[in-house]
């Protein structure tokens, strides 16, 4: 059995030394650190026909852009249900060694 995770990138040293999140490694320099969170259930981390990663949820919605929201005291990556009515899902940061699924 699958957990549904995924592999993500955060860089501490980009957005006024808050952090950031990436689907991929960037090239705006700094240090980035490979992080897994877990998806939304019935989620499916795929690739689009360009070769860029996509979340599709479980209502069929594909979340192409990855987020991050700026919390008081850390930084959380979310997707962006725009099919029903803009609801932000914030990620689960799992501790290292969690992921077991890879893009497909």
């Amino acid at each position: 059995m699958t957990k549904n995770t995924i592999t993500i990138y955060k860089n501490d040293q980009l957005q006024g030394g808050y952090g950031i999140y990436y689907w991929e490694k960037g090239d705006q320099g700094g240090v980035w650190e490979p992080v897994t969170v877990k998806l939304p259930e019935g989620a499916k981390y795929l690739t689009d026909e360009s070769g860029r990663p996509v979340v599709v949820l479980k209502n069929g919605h594909s979340c192409r852009h990855l987020f991050t929201d700026w919390q008081r005291d850390c930084v959380v990556p979310y997707l962006l249900d725009t099919k029903a009515a803009r609801r932000r899902i914030l990620l689960e940061v799992l501790p290292e060694g969690g992921n077991d699924n890879a893009p497909r």
